[in-house]
């Protein structure tokens, strides 16, 4: 008999499993199954009296379950839960055993994350061991983003918690092999935990051919004991690095964190503690140690290490081969100095923390380095081990940037930042900032050393520096009387009497006030004539409201004496390091010069404001001083247009507001102010001898409307200075501004500015200024802009001066003209075949002529131009040229025979393959680049193309010389590290893996 259940929730089957470490309690959770059937060993059906699917375990003793349809079982022992979809799932009972068939699919889940997902045609798990056996499986290994790689195997066996072994596996970049570009024919797969992958017996392909075999390779990925890391350098050797943390886990690579069988992710500290120790063939060895440590709270870092390398002198010959041997047939260890000691190491030691703890702040950064070259020969070192390197191009020498160090600093800076709320508002800020000391470091070549040797170049200390500063604010006295405007009080009478015959309560319109119904038409036609009218000129909107001071409180008087100072001074000092021509000669107390500098201002001011803010006054007093004194070495004269001074001046400020409760005209004023002098220790010169620096009176006008201001304001500066007044006038109004202003008597000039900015991006600005005291024009500029387009031409008055260019009325002539065009915001896109071809364009480019002298008028423009095929070609290319001398092209009293045209011109330029033709063009090209990127689906290739010129002089003439570098480099997409780069500059080829 058979029975039907269908299966909608969720079973719980509890077996007791009995194995090798004793009693392990399951939970076999049914998922769902459209049918579930019992039957006997012998494969006879079950009768059934109950209707159900048995919930004991002990009632299925020597008996088979079979789940048909969209079958999804769990098998959970607390820590690991493994699921199995398939078409078909027979539980045998006896045997413990499940069997499953038709698209399975296996996944083992540890905490939330998936560890591993298997796929095949027919699987058998045993419950009593959690193992698995998969016949024609396959599986994905993710490598780096959504880049996955594809292994298929006839036999792959998985373990309770550890391995995944795969029997006669093929790993390649496609779901089918055969399809594949990359592919790799294995006799077993190892999926180890914690990241490790290991293969034998494997043959690398390239689509149908067998390029390489590789007996084993092994791959430790993020867990491994000293993090061992094997490469090869031309010039330092083969080498092995190894790194073991002793606190703390090392940064996880840029790859994805499991091929697997990883266990689920922590959150890891930042804090750790490492030791580093490596090892190259030819340059020498190298050992550290290195922490980091951090407190969230008052510590945000502290950072430590320290390195000693044992380094030989590598030379390099004519051939460009490296090697330990000189041309005796020696061996040398390089050496450094150490605080004036010489030690037989190189040396590199770096300590750094952060301490923020209010009110201190402290910075400390002290470095020690024994050469320049330490970081390139020991530090430019990696701890994820990058196998393809050696498996693929086993003889690739891995080259490293020149990247060296030239100075340094010591530097250790505090700040001490109390907050005293008991005494506030009398000290509102309080600060000794900054405190440091710093010692700089320069390098310096030794000339008695080779080359090769990283003892030529060496550290000396340049100078030291002590600074200590303070500075501190706050008011001594304040005080605002004002009276608070008292509450209305409650009325009963009615607030207003509306007319009832001419206000309808439904609506809430006035009838007699209702505008008559227009048809659609019409209404359409006034709406859009009106926002076309309104976009250029906006309607005018009476205020119905004015803002007066009336809402707030009345301020009689409003009184504060403030006082601000700072200082700092410094001591600084410069090592007398002319004569140290080696490290063996530095002397930390030989000194060439110490001088001490002190700097100083302080002010106290008062400020004063009366009858709700009319009137407001100020006055004040700064004292500034700034003194340097030598200790020895140099006298005390102006260095660095340094000078010692003493200054104590008074500001005097009184200006009253008589609109200052209205909004209309609240920027109204009335002003005098004067700045005398009570002490000015500096040599009279100038402005400096005037015992009164400033005293004026000014009177503004202004009332706003809409946000835009108008004024008018006029000023008179008084004796002792040079007397003189001016008055000025500020428009603003919708898409235009404009000023008008005067001076006379000092400096007498008259200057008109007007600014229009209109719609569409269209922009015109002129300004004009007319020199009273000569009685001529002295200058008049014009500049019309739209989007990328601008123009602009300046006049300038000739002032008796001769020019080539006829004058214009009021003796202005046309001085320069310049257009420029900048399409880099609005490039010039065109698109075809289903957008996937892009055709972009953009062009920078600038004509200047300056008529007053011909010969430095110049045109340069740059184009830009980009070819996209989508997903499978970029190809972008971009030029820069200009030419710096117009005149020999036209006809000037300068050259009565110009050469060939502008065009004809640019043309030549362009013929590389003539150099004579191009360098007499006089138009050169500064740069040329190409850039080309083809995309297929497991492979980038990008190829560079660069061109720039370098100006020589050939007799009285700067020809361009044109220098080339090409480059060019391929990826492989699902493993970015696999990667072929070559490249060509002037005087040097560099390949690469």
């Amino acid at each position: 008999m058979r029975a039907w259940y269908p299966i909608w929730g969720i079973f719980f089957l509890f077996c007791p499993l009995f194995g090798e470490s004793g009693l392990r309690k399951l939970r076999i959770i049914i998922n769902s199954a459209q049918e579930t059937t019992r039957l006997s060993e012998t494969g006879q059906p079950i009768l059934e009296s109950t209707g159900r699917v048995p919930l004991s375990p002990f009632d299925l003793q020597d008996q088979l379950v079979v789940f048909t349809g969209n079958v999804s079982i769990s098998i959970d022992d607390g820590s690991v839960t493994a699921t199995i979809l398939s078409d078909q799932t027979v539980y045998n009972t006896s045997a413990q055993i499940l069997y499953s068939t038709g698209n399975v699919r296996y996944s083992r889940t540890e905490g939330e994350t998936k560890t591993i997902e298997i796929s095949g045609t027919r699987f058998i798990f045993e419950l009593k061991t959690l193992k698995g056996l998969f016949l024609d499986g396959s599986l994905t290994l993710p490598i780096k983003g959504q880049q996955v790689l594809f292994v298929q195997s006839p036999i792959i066996h998985s373990d309770a918690y550890t391995s995944v072994i795969l029997k006669q596996a093929t790993l390649s970049t496609e779901e089918d092999p055969e399809q594949a570009l990359w592919s790799v024919h294995t006799k077993n797969i190892w999926l180890l935990p914690n990241n490790q992958l290991a293969f034998s017996h494997g043959v690398l392909s390239f689509g149908v051919v067998p390029l390489l075999y590789i007996p084993f390779f092994y791959y430790p990925k993020d867990e491994f004991i000293g993090n061992p890391v094997f490469g090869l350098r031309s010039r330092a050797g083969a080498f092995i690095q190894t790194t073991t943390y002793l606190l703390g886990k090392r940064p996880k690579s840029a790859y994805p964190p499991s091929f697997g069988t990883q266990s689920p992710a922590q959150e890891e500290a930042p804090n750790y503690l490492k030791i580093s120790a490596d090892y190259y063939s030819a340059l020498g060895g190298m050992a550290g140690i290195s922490t980091f440590f951090q407190a969230k709270d008052y510590l945000p870092f502290v950072r430590f290490s320290a390195y000693i390398g044992a380094s030989r002198t590598v030379h390099q010959g004519s051939n460009g081969a490296y090697s330990i041997y000189d041309t005796t047939g020696q061996v040398m260890w390089d050496k450094s100095y150490l605080f004036g000691m010489q030690v037989p190491f190189r040396y590199y030691a770096e300590c750094a923390l952060r301490f923020h703890k209010t009110p201190l702040y402290v910075d400390v950064h002290v470095p020690i380095i024994s050469d320049p070259f330490f970081s390139t020969d020991f530090l430019q070192r990696s701890e994820d081990l990058n196998w393809f390197h050696l498996a693929l191009s086993p003889r690739s020498l891995r080259e490293l940037t020149q990247s060296t160090i030239s100075s340094y600093d010591w530097k250790i800076s505090a700040s001490l930042r109390p907050v005293w709320l008991v005494l506030h508002p009398w000290l509102r800020d309080f600060s000794l900032d900054p405190l440091s000391f710093t010692v700089h470091f320069n390098s310096k070549f030794d000339s008695q050393k080779k080359n090769s040797s990283p003892e030529h170049n060496f550290f000396y200390p340049h100078s030291m520096e002590s600074r200590a500063g303070l500075s501190f604010s706050g008011t001594l006295f304040s005080h605002v009387w004002e009276r608070q405007k008292s509450q209305q009080e409650e009325s009963y009478a009615p607030k207003e009497i509306r007319n009832p015959l001419a206000y309808s309560p439904a609506d809430g319109l006035s009838r007699e006030s209702s505008p008559p119904e227009q048809s659609p038409a019409v209404s359409k036609e006034n709406s859009e004539t009106d926002s076309t009218f309104d976009f250029f000129m906006p309607e005018f909107h009476e205020e119905s409201e004015r803002r007066t001071g009336t809402d707030r409180a009345y301020v009689f008087t409003r009184y504060a004496l403030d006082y601000k100072g700072k200082g700092d001074i410094v001591y600084d000092a410069q090592f007398n390091h002319s004569s140290w021509d080696n490290a063996s000669k530095i002397k930390w107390n030989d000194l060439q010069s110490q001088r001490v500098t002190m700097r100083g201002d302080f002010s106290i001011r008062s400020q004063f404001q009366c009858v709700n803010d009319i009137i407001r006054m100020s006055n004040g007093i700064q004292c500034t001083l700034q003194h340097r004194h030598p200790i020895h070495g140099q006298p005390p004269a102006t260095q660095n247009g340094f000078q010692n001074s003493a200054l104590v001046q008074s500001s005097n400020n009184l200006a009253v507001y008589p609109f200052s409760a209205d909004s209309f005209f609240r920027e109204s004023f009335l002003g005098w102010s004067i700045t005398p002098v009570l002490y000015d220790s500096s040599p009279p010169t100038g402005k400096s001898s005037l015992h009164v620096r400033d005293h004026s009176i000014t009177a503004n006008a202004a009332f706003s409307l809409y946000g835009y201001t108008q004024q008018i304001r006029v000023s008179v500066h008084f004796a002792p200075g040079p007397y003189a007044y001016s008055i000025a006038t500020f428009l603003s109004f919708p898409y235009i501004s404009a000023t008008l202003s005067a001076r006379f008597l000092d400096k007498p000039q008259v200057r008109a500015e007007l600014d229009f900015r209109m719609p569409y991006e269209i922009t015109c600005k002129q300004a004009y200024v007319y020199d009273i005291e000569k009685g001529m024009s002295d200058s008049y500029e014009v500049s019309l802009g739209w989007k990328y387009f601008s123009l602009s031409y300046l006049l300038k008055g000739e002032s008796g001066s001769v020019s080539t260019v006829p004058a214009v009325n009021n003796g202005l002539s046309i001085s320069k003209l310049k257009l420029t065009l900048s399409h880099d915001d609005f490039p010039l896109t065109v698109r075809f075949w289903k957008r996937r071809i892009k055709i972009q364009g953009t062009l920078s480019s600038s004509l200047e002529i300056n008529f007053k002298d011909l010969d430095k008028s110049h045109i340069s423009f740059s184009p830009l131009i980009t070819f996209s095929i989508y997903k499978f070609l970029d190809l972008s290319i971009n030029t820069v040229i200009k030419n710096e001398k117009l005149t020999p092209y036209f006809s000037t009293q300068s050259s009565k025979s110009p050469q060939t045209g502008l065009w004809n011109a640019f043309v030549s330029s362009l013929y590389f393959w003539d150099e004579t033709k191009r360098s007499s063009a006089l138009f050169p090209i500064r740069t040329l680049n190409i850039e080309l990127a083809h995309y297929l689906k497991d492979w980038t290739l990008r190829f560079g193309y660069r061109l720039h010129s370098e100006p020589f002089s050939s007799g009285s003439q700067q020809i361009p010389s044109l220098v080339s570098s090409i480059s060019l480099s391929i990826n492989w997409n699902p493993l970015p590290v696999v990667r072929t780069r070559a490249r060509k500059t002037p005087g040097m080829f560099e390949v690469g893996i």
